[in-house]
C-alpha cells in the first residue's frame, strides 16, 4: 500500500520542474571526437539553490542531481540501459522466492572523510528515510521491506528487514517478491549518511554534509558550491562549481553569458549559441485520471468517447512546444517494458467514433457534465481549455475547475476530484515504479480508484520473476489490462532538455535526470 504523500509530494515536483513549455532543437552534429579523455579543470554547473543537500530530503530534480556527486546509493542506474549497477554493493544476490536479498559492500568503501563505510551504516541511513521523523518523501520506496508499517506508525525505529549480517554484508527481508529491489536501491535519496555526522551538533547536515560519493563539499556560500573528488582517481576533472541560482531561467541566462559549462534549458528558451542542446527522455509524464468512484464516469464507453475526442499531438504540439512527447502508454522511454503505443485505436483520435460511443452509452442524447480540474497554472489552463473545446465539439458539456497547488493536493487527498490532471515521477528506472503506485488495487496512491484483479496479478508476477525479459512482459501486460480499463486520458511523456558547452565531454544523463560528474571531462578550448 502506497500512501497519498507520495502521490501528492510528485504532484508538487512536477510543477517545480517547469515541464510547461519550449522550443527549440537538439544540435543533430556531436561534438568534435577526442581519443583520450584528458584530466584537470573545473565543471562550472547551474541549478536552482537546493532547499537540501541531504538525500532522505532531496526532492527536486535540481537536488538530486547534487546529492547523485556527494552520496552513493548501494546500486546506480545505468545511464544507458537503465539496468542497476554496483555502487556501495559491489555485488547482490536474491534467494529464489526474491524476498531475501544480500548486497556485499564494496572493498574500501569510505565516506569522504576517510571512516570506513559499513553495513551498520546502511541500516542506519535506510531506516531514517522510513522514520516520520526524517519526513523524507522517499520513505514510499521502502514499504516492502519487513517491519517497514511498523516504522512508519511509530511502533518501531529500526526496520526489522534490514539487518547487518557482517561488516560488509547487508540483508534486505521484504514481506514480498520484488524482482526490482537492486533498481529501487539505486535512488540518490537512499544515499548512505554517517550517522554521527546527521546527529551532530552545530552546522546542519543538510547544509554541510559528510558523503558517501565520489565528491565531496569544500565550500559553500549563497552563490556556489564548490565540490572536490573524495578520491582524484575516481574523476576526471579537479573541481566542479556549482552555481546557484533562483530559477532556471538565470542560470541559463549565465549560461548564454558564458560563465557556466551546463545549464537546465527553462522554458520558452531557444538553444544558445554558445552550446549544444542535449534532449533525453525523462521519467515523468502527463495524463488526466477519471475519479472512477464517481458513477458519472462508470461507463467505459463514455471514457473512451472522451480520450478519442482529445487530440494528444496537438496539446503537445501548441502547449509544449517540444518538452512533451504524446504518448498512449504508462512506461516511459528508458525505462524496461517501454512501447510507442500500447493503446493503439482506443486512444486513437476519432471523433466520429467518440461520437458513436456517446450515443451506444446514452441513447437518450443527454451526456453527464465533465469536471475537468487542474492546478491554477496557466500551462495547466492552456491544457484544460484545449480539452474542454475538444469535448464540446463532440457535444460534451464542460466546466474547468482549477484550484491553487497547495489546494489541489488537499483536492486529491479528499477523493472528490473528477477528471483530474495528475503528472507522475518515477522514482526509479522501473515499470513498477509507475504502475504499481498508480494502478494497484491496495496503493492509496491509486487516485483513479482503478481496482483490476488482472493488474495486481501482472504486476505480482513481475516482481516474483528473477527473469528480466519475463518481467517486462508481465509489466506490458499490465499496463495493456489498465489502457483497455480507460481509467485516464493519456496525454504524453516529458523530456529534458540541457545545455552544454563545447568543452564538456562523456556527459551521459540517464532517463531519472541526472548524470555521474566523474564520467565528465573537459577538452581543451581552441
Amino acid at each position: 500500500m502506497r500512501r497519498p504523500g507520495c502521490v501528492l509530494a510528485v504532484v508538487a515536483a512536477l510543477l517545480s520542474l517547469g515541464l510547461t513549455a519550449c522550443s527549440g532543437k537538439p544540435d543533430p552534429e556531436p561534438p568534435p571526437a577526442v581519443v583520450e579523455p584528458q584530466r584537470g579543470g573545473t565543471l562550472r554547473l547551474g541549478v536552482v539553490t537546493p532547499a537540501s543537500l541531504d538525500p532522505a530530503r532531496a526532492t527536486s530534480t535540481h537536488e538530486l542531481l547534487l546529492v547523485d556527486q556527494l552520496f552513493d546509493s548501494l546500486t546506480r542506474p545505468s545511464a544507458r540501459t537503465a539496468e542497476p549497477l554496483p555502487s556501495l554493493a559491489a555485488s547482490w544476490s536474491a534467494s529464489a522466492d526474491l524476498t531475501t536479498w544480500d548486497f556485499r559492500l564494496r572493498p574500501g568503501a569510505t565516506f569522504v572523510n576517510g571512516r570506513p563505510i559499513t553495513a551498520t551504516d546502511v541500516k542506519y541511513s535506510l531506516d531514517r528515510v522510513a522514520s516520520p521523523s526524517t519526513a523524507s518523501s522517499a520513505s514510499d520506496l521502502l514499504e516492502s521491506v519487513t517491519g517497514y508499517a511498523a516504522v512508519a506508525t511509530g511502533a518501531a525505529t529500526e526496520l526489522s528487514g534490514v539487518s547487518a549480517e557482517a561488516p560488509d554484508l547487508v540483508r534486505v527481508r521484504l514481506d514480498r517478491p520484488q524482482s526490482t529491489l537492486p533498481s529501487m536501491l539505486g535512488s540518490p535519496a537512499l544515499g548512505v549518511v554517517p550517522r554521527e555526522a546527521v546527529e551532530a551538533a552545530g552546522v546542519p547536515f543538510a547544509e554541510r554534509p559528510v558523503g558517501s560519493g565520489p565528491f565531496r563539499l569544500l565550500s559553500r556560500d549563497a552563490q556556489r558550491l564548490v565540490l572536490r573528488p573524495a578520491d582524484p582517481a575516481r574523476a576526471y576533472v579537479d573541481e566542479v562549481e556549482v552555481m546557484l541560482f533562483a530559477n532556471e531561467g538565470a542560470s541559463y541566462d549565465a549560461f548564454a553569458s558564458g560563465p557556466l559549462d551546463w545549464s537546465v534549458v527553462p522554458p520558452g528558451r531557444a538553444t544558445s549559441a554558445m552550446g549544444r542542446e542535449l534532449v533525453q527522455p525523462y521519467a515523468a509524464e502527463l495524463f488526466y485520471g477519471f475519479n472512477l468512484r464517481n458513477p458519472k464516469y462508470a461507463d467505459v464507453r463514455f471514457r473512451e468517447a472522451i480520450v478519442r475526442a482529445i487530440d494528444r499531438d496537438g496539446i503537445a504540439r501548441r502547449i509544449y512546444s517540444g518538452a512533451l512527447q504524446a504518448r498512449t502508454g504508462f512506461i516511459v522511454e528508458g525505462i524496461p517494458g517501454y512501447v510507442d503505443d500500447p493503446c493503439g485505436e482506443r486512444c486513437r483520435l476519432n471523433r466520429v467514433r467518440s461520437r458513436a460511443l456517446l450515443a451506444e452509452a446514452f441513447p437518450d442524447g443527454v451526456y453527464p457534465e465533465v469536471v475537468l480540474d487542474h492546478e491554477d497554472e496557466p500551462t495547466q489552463a492552456a491544457v484544460a481549455g484545449d480539452i474542454r473545446t475538444e469535448l464540446r465539439g463532440v457535444g460534451i458539456s464542460v466546466i474547468t475547475r482549477a484550484t491553487s497547488a497547495a489546494a489541489y493536493s488537499a483536492l486529491l487527498a479528499s477523493g472528490q476530484q473528477e477528471v483530474f490532471r495528475l503528472g507522475w515521477i518515477a522514482a526509479y528506472p522501473e515499470a513498477d515504479a509507475i504502475l504499481g503506485p498508480l494502478f494497484e488495487s491496495t496503493s492509496t496512491s491509486n487516485l483513479t480508484g482503478l481496482r483490476l484483479p488482472a493488474v495486481d496479478a501482472s504486476l505480482a508476477a513481475a516482481l516474483a520473476s528473477a527473469d528480466p525479459a519475463a518481467r517486462v512482459e508481465h509489466f506490458r501486460a499490465a499496463e495493456r489490462a489498465v489502457l483497455d480499463a480507460v481509467p485516464v486520458i493519456p496525454l504524453g511523456h516529458f523530456e529534458t532538455r540541457t545545455a552544454l558547452k563545447p568543452r564538456v565531454r562523456s556527459l551521459e544523463a540517464g532517463v531519472m535526470g541526472t548524470f555521474d560528474a566523474t564520467a565528465v571531462w573537459l577538452a581543451a578550448e581552441r
